[in-house]
């Protein structure tokens, strides 16, 4: 009984240390999951919550513009903001930007992105990569 209760006490430090990065580390956050930045004055949690658009052009095809994916996310459990990739010359007169700020700290969206090319455009197979960085 001993030796189950320090496994499971192992596994849940290794799941929790997968899910908790620094600054300017890039951050990958799967659909509807959450990650934890620990900075040195707090930490945030950002969750990815959902699709706002997905208007990017699909893998093997020729498209006329870039497109865009706008992302809706959560800070620290209440703050809701999108934030976007791809075409700025669409996305800043919506104002929506691949940064938002927080405090003193930026987020930034790098990439939205899908587990593979058959996937694309299911939301439930995407996850996005971020890096929270100093203003």
């Amino acid at each position: 009984m001993l030796l189950f209760i320090f496994f499971v006490l192992a596994l849940s430090a290794c799941i929790k240390e997968r899910n908790a990065y620094r600054l300017n580390d890039q951050v990958d956050i799967s659909f509807k999951n959450r990650a934890s930045i620990i900075l040195p004055d707090t930490t945030f949690v950002i969750r990815f919550i959902d699709f706002v658009e997905e208007s990017r052009c699909q893998p093997f095809t020729n498209c006329i513009s870039e497109g865009e994916a706008i992302v809706n996310l959560e800070l620290n459990f209440s703050e809701s903001v999108n934030v976007g990739v791809g075409n700025k010359s669409t996305l800043e007169p919506k104002n929506i930007y691949d940064t938002v700020g927080i405090g003193n700290y930026n987020v930034r969206l790098l990439g939205v992105h899908y587990a593979a090319d058959a996937y694309f455009g299911i939301v439930e197979k995407s996850f996005i990569s971020l890096r929270i960085e100093e203003k």
